[in-house]
């Protein structure tokens, strides 16, 4: 089967074609063979930026940004649902002339039709090759690296059936409420609850998702965990903070157990390519 890598803007990773994905064709297993490197963003992010209109992060978490877009074999426009059909024609015409040479594919990843396409596109080798980037920075990289806070937290919550699927809404909602409230931008902000068999992820950036309340609300069980992946950008210390206090205040409500099982929170380190070429560009 075919061998593909896809990622996210804004995540914090850029020069992955360098770093990952040519040492893996150099000194992988024999017989892996790379046909694709997607990098995902959502559409009214990606807008934003190819309109010209301030963005919601400083200026060396947008360096990072764009970069990822460049170096892009497959650039995937999603959550193209949440524009009109005139805005989807637009930004697709618009980001193909800003990034030609580059597949370009508008999807809604909640249908299976369009995620689909996108896999079809890999298996076909109809997607282009992505290239080293030729100039990447790495000062602005790892000065943009070090302002997002990573945060991971795995959180235990029981209450009454009838309760229990409310208190979610509200614990996810007040976290991210506060969060946009202090005007930190959002690099993503990913909430997996489980309950039973049951897995469901409710996915934050700073532009805001309308109607995710209705993936919660038909949890029945008293008993869930909530698993928090968090990229913002603000020191990591505050950001745990103001989530345990959301734990804290949700764990007082009457009948209510709520508590933080494991945490894990940090600012990435300088970054050290390794595996570029001391001759390559960028270097």
């Amino acid at each position: 089967h075919p061998d593909f890598i896809f990622a996210e803007s804004v995540g914090s990773c850029a020069d992955v074609v360098a770093t990952v994905v040519k040492p893996l064709l150099e000194l992988g297993p024999v017989g892996f063979q790379h046909t694709g490197f997607s990098v995902f963003t959502d559409s009214r992010l990606i807008r934003q930026r190819i309109s010209g209109n301030p963005m919601p992060f400083s200026a060396d978490v947008v360096y990072i940004f764009d970069k990822q877009l460049e170096e892009a074999g497959c650039i995937v426009i999603n959550k193209a649902d949440l524009l009109g059909s005139s805005e989807r024609e637009q930004l697709l015409g618009d980001v193909s002339h800003e990034f030609p040479g580059k597949q370009v594919v508008m999807q809604n990843s909640l249908n299976a039709a369009d995620v689909a396409h996108w896999i079809h596109s890999i298996e076909s080798g109809s997607q282009t090759s992505p290239g080293v980037l030729q100039d990447i920075d790495y000062e602005r990289y790892g000065a943009g690296e070090a302002v997002l806070a990573w945060l991971d937290k795995s959180i235990s919550l029981q209450a009454e059936s009838a309760e229990c699927a409310n208190t979610v809404i509200d614990l996810i909602a007040a976290i991210a409420q506060d969060i946009r409230s202090r005007g930190w931008p959002i690099g993503h902000l990913k909430f997996i609850v489980q309950s039973g068999d049951s897995n469901t992820k409710i996915s934050f950036t700073t532009v805001h998702t309308p109607g995710w309340e209705r993936a919660i609300s038909e949890i029945g069980s008293g008993s869930v965990s909530i698993l928090i992946n968090a990229r913002v950008e603000t020191a990591v210390d505050e950001l745990a903070s103001l989530v345990d206090k959301h734990v804290v205040e949700t764990a007082r409500r009457p009948g209510i157990s709520c508590r933080t099982v494991e945490e894990d929170g940090f600012h990435p380190g300088f970054p050290r390519p390794t595996h570029r070429m001391a001759s390559d560009p960028g270097t």
